[in-house]
């Protein structure tokens, strides 16, 4: 390739993926030459046979309006010679390449032989923070004009606009970086590599000056970041204000006045500026530890104790705020946060606080770089990350937007904490954790979510601060993120792994070898050596055990879940309950050498080689998974344990069993390390009470008594908003039949032929959302409606985005998308809830969990299943109206809801004003046409 290349930017649509079978439709291509378009090329394509209701829909062509156009073999000389001595690029270059040439030697031309650039892995690279790598998406969050997509000419053009910005943002990168990804980019599609080294040559030529604002450490550029300071900070001697008059002007224009926001900001003040004492507590539920007040989703609850935190919070004494999600914590940064600071400058500056493993560690990803041989996922990862840390100034992964973080990769490179960093590492005083705490060190605000909250309780050293207020914002979601954060679990396939990858470090290293000769722990080293085929044989013996008892013995099915109750534990065998004891001990002794040889190296990190900490840190990886191991086993083969609930899934296909650990008090927060650290704790969401019963909380948290407070709804429920219960409901029985998901289905589908509107539809089984989806999607994409599916349709996040972003498609959701969806009231004015949210008592968790609440003497169904189950439905609600203005219909497809006997408690639940409806679902939807 050379500077003046002439790239051909190429799309095609087609009849179909198959190049042998399917046809070509339209072509598009742009010319581009000196990151300049110099001309451009389109054609419809008569494939000479029809093509789909889809393909019609999706293209936006027809069978009529190409039927007059040439066919391809017409065209094909054409489109031949014009591709000549060009670059051949396209968005997807495997596809488009393959199919055209395909296309072209059908038609008695040559196959096609020209060099290829991808922009999907250059994208991948180059835009490392991109939520996906569709090129409508990225024509969307780039401003490229992209009229038609799915069109050949209109593809083209924004894959022609989206390759001169990337090549534009190449050439502005430090020359390290480039050299860096130049070396990496041999596992590139086609010859992507060769462009990329182009590009570099270039550069080399130019010479530009490095930017300001980059700085090379080691070989690696990074963005620079300012150093945290106190300086933004004046003590506040303003009285926060209470009534009206003072916070109208305070507010100016910024801020409307809304009673129900300012009655909750004057009940968090007074809470937060009561003392604690024995005396006040039981007169007066604001001077105690706990309190709890529910405001009404979109009542301006988060700005609620923002506000009058403004005035209370210190660096001294920051304010702690815990939420359900990351999407929830970023709203509270990047939306509450500036406004609280647009009505009082300078009062608030908040630190988001994470887990050190969502971090990169420089050193370990430096080490990274000189591996050879990685599969490309690999490789492609870290070259993303390579043009990342030329951006980031946090060094969050999670600004990477990845659906997953599971790659090895990520592994590898995450922080461990401040105890692993050395002073003598170049990439000390840069590091992220490092940074991250400085910039806690001087926040009065210090955001954190609910999962971060409860992991408190595992570590060793705290990484909360030592100070006065907790805020715990969608408070509801605190006991079950308590009960997964205690929950473990652990495949038999992942012991083996470890076991064999520790064998293998210990067995092939000379560089341990030689670290515990000079770290005096040769001993350590040696009994370690030995014990590691002892620890792969002893756990080989006892999965045996446990294959042979249940599936011979006690007849157990392969593939479905079997809880292991005390009574099954005693009747094992002696020989393998005592191959367990022995496989515990053989993990304690491991653990407790690697602990001692962790603990001198820990001491001496100062003395420690960049080579050294490489060795160690893969090392102690194997040692922390083995800790896990071990904390499941012990309780697992403890027959004690009463308060939790075990279970196994065994798969005789692959001889591999799963199990299961949960412990049911685990949602106490009592005895929670965290729960002590705090004098005032403050619980809020929408919905937190049930009914009349303000106290479900309190149980599900373990808490003897929880003052609460009630800020009114400002909703007119009557005049906003309809629940209806179509009467069809009624006949089926079975509410996870075939037939019943039918029923859905079809209901669906008959609402979006009344409404030109988006649909939001509520399941509490994966099993149903996939068999509808699969029953709807093609008839819907027919009709010009897409279709998205908690996890079939790729993350949340980019589900919300492209839900939000079209007027008419439907959202099948479960769990997280009952609360937490914050969408314009125009944006969301349906909602179908396919059935009652309860949990499904077939779970082992809920079955035992039901077990043990009886064997309490409580009501496990009045007590625990309808409360939460009554929540969800609020919750439902509280996604259709967020504002004074929104309208919406909730339908609900079982008819349990009016015609149980529990029923009543269900719709005592919701808003009182709200009007609820049994009609046919003919009636209900000619109704719901009339509300809206």
């Amino acid at each position: 390739m050379k500077k003046d290349q002439v790239y051909a930017v190429v799309d095609l649509e087609t009849t179909g993926t198959n190049p042998k079978d399917d046809r070509i439709i339209q072509f598009g291509c742009v010319f581009i030459q000196n990151n300049q378009i110099i001309s451009r090329y389109a054609s419809d394509i008569n494939p000479e046979r029809d093509f789909s209701k889809q393909i019609e829909t999706l293209t936006g062509l027809s069978n009529e309006r190409v039927s007059t156009a040439p066919t391809f073999k017409e065209v094909a000389k054409e489109i031949y010679d014009m591709l000549q001595g060009t670059v051949f690029v396209a968005h997807n270059i495997a596809f488009d390449y393959q199919f055209l040439s395909t296309e072209l030697i059908r038609c008695e031309q040559p196959a096609l032989n020209l060099l290829g650039i991808d922009t999907v892995e250059l994208a991948q690279i180059f835009l490392p923070t991109s939520a996906s790598f569709r090129l409508s998406d990225l024509a969307d969050e780039f401003g490229f004009s992209h009229d038609n997509p799915h069109q050949a000419d209109s593809d083209a053009e924004a894959t022609a606009n989206l390759l001169m910005m990337i090549e534009k943002k190449i050439m502005t990168l430090p020359l390290t970086t480039m050299d860096t990804i130049v070396s990496l980019a041999s596992c590139c599609e086609m010859n992507t590599g060769e462009y990329l080294d182009m590009l570099t040559v270039e550069m080399v030529r130019e010479l530009p000056p490095l930017n300001p604002t980059i700085q090379v450490v080691d070989g690696i550029a990074l963005q620079k970041k300012g150093k945290p300071t106190l300086n933004w900070y004046q003590p506040n001697q303003d009285a926060f204000p209470k009534d009206k008059k003072q916070k109208q002007k305070i507010y100016g224009k910024t801020l409307d006045y809304r009673p129900g926001q300012s009655k909750m900001m004057n009940f968090a003040d007074r809470f937060f500026t009561s003392r604690v004492t024995e005396e006040t507590e039981i007169n007066d539920r604001f001077a105690g530890k706990n309190l709890a007040i529910e405001s009404s989703t979109g009542s301006g609850k988060t700005l609620g104790y923002l506000f009058p935190l403004s005035y209370i919070a210190t660096p001294d004494k920051p304010a702690v705020i815990s939420t359900v999600s990351v999407f929830l914590e970023n709203q509270i940064l990047e939306k509450d946060i500036p406004k609280i600071n647009e009505l009082r400058p300078g009062s608030v500056r908040a630190t988001l606080l994470k887990s050190q493993q969502r971090f990169i560690d420089l050193s370990r990803f430096s080490n990274t770089l000189k591996k050879r041989s990685e599969p490309k996922q690999y490789v492609l990862y870290q070259m993303k990350i390579l043009v990342w840390l030329t951006e980031t100034i946090t060094g969050d992964l999670d600004e990477l937007q990845l659906t997953t973080m599971n790659h090895p990769f990520f592994k590898e490179i995450s922080h461990r904490g401040l105890t692993y960093l050395s002073k003598r590492s170049p990439f000390y005083p840069v590091d992220f954790w490092l940074h991250l705490q400085e910039k806690v060190a001087t926040s009065n605000i210090i955001i954190v979510n609910h999962s971060f909250l409860c992991q408190e309780n595992n570590r060793q050293a705290s990484l909360l601060p030592d100070t006065d207020i907790l805020v715990v914002d969608e408070a509801h979601h605190l006991p079950e993120t308590a009960q997964h954060a205690a929950s473990k679990q652990l495949n038999s396939y992942d012991v083996s792994r470890t076991l064999n990858k520790m064998i293998a470090e210990l067995d092939d290293s000379d560089g341990l070898r030689e670290l515990a000769e000079t770290g005096n722990w040769s001993k350590e080293y040696q009994l370690l050596h030995q014990l590691a085929t002892e620890l792969s044989v002893a756990f080989g013996d006892y999965k045996e055990d446990i294959f042979e008892n249940l599936l011979i013995d006690h007849g157990y099915q392969s593939g479905s879940d079997l809880i292991v109750t005390n009574e099954l534990l005693l009747k094992m065998p002696i020989y393998t309950q005592r191959h367990g004891q022995q496989l515990l001990q053989a993990l304690d002794e491991a653990i407790n050498l690697s602990n001692q040889i962790e603990e001198s190296y820990v001491q001496q990190i100062e003395r420690w080689s960049k080579r050294d900490h490489e060795l160690l840190s893969s090392y102690f990886e194997v040692i922390n998974q083995l800790s896990e191991f071990q904390q499941l086993l012990s309780a697992f083969i403890n027959p004690n344990a009463i308060d939790c609930v075990r279970w196994l899934q065994l798969n005789e296909h692959n001889h591999q069993l799963t199990a299961y650990f949960s412990d049911f008090n685990s949602a106490t927060v009592i005895d929670s390390k965290w729960y002590r650290k705090f004098n005032k704790i403050l619980y809020t969401g929408g919905t937190i009470r049930v009914g009349k019963d303000t106290q479900f909380l309190a149980r599900e948290l373990g808490i003897e008594y929880l003052p609460f407070k009630s800020v009114p709804s400002s909703y007119d429920y009557s005049q906003q908003a309809r629940l209806y219960v179509p009467t069809e409901t009624a006949e089926f029985q079975e509410l996870s039949s075939q037939a019943y998901s039918r029923f859905v289905g079809d209901t669906i589908s008959e609402l979006m032929k009344v409404e030109k509107r988006s649909v939001l539809v509520l399941f509490t089984s994966h099993q149903m959302l996939q068999t509808v989806y699969h029953q709807i999607n093609q008839p819907m994409i027919n009709e010009g409606v897409e279709v998205l599916a908690q996890g079939l349709s790729g993350s949340r996040e980019k589900i919300v985005k492209r839900f939000e972003h079209n007027d008419q498609s439907i959202l099948l959701g479960t769990d997280s998308f009952w609360e937490g969806l914050d969408l314009p009231g125009d944006r969301l004015e349906l909602l179908v809830v396919t059935r009652l949210p309860f949990d499904s008592p077939e779970r082992p968790f809920i079955k035992e969990k039901y077990q043990y609440l009886q064997s309490k003497g409580v009501d496990s169904f009045y007590k625990y299943a309808l409360p939460k189950a009554a929540l969800r439905l609020r919750q439902g609600i509280g996604r259709l109206i967020r504002s004074d203005e929104d309208k919406g219909a909730m339908i609900v497809l079982d008819r349990r809801l009016t015609q149980a006997s529990y029923g009543e408690m269900l719709q005592k639940a919701l808003p009182a004003d709200l009007v609820i409806k049994e009609l046919s679902l003919k009636e209900s939807l000619k109704d719901i046409q009339d509300f809206l």
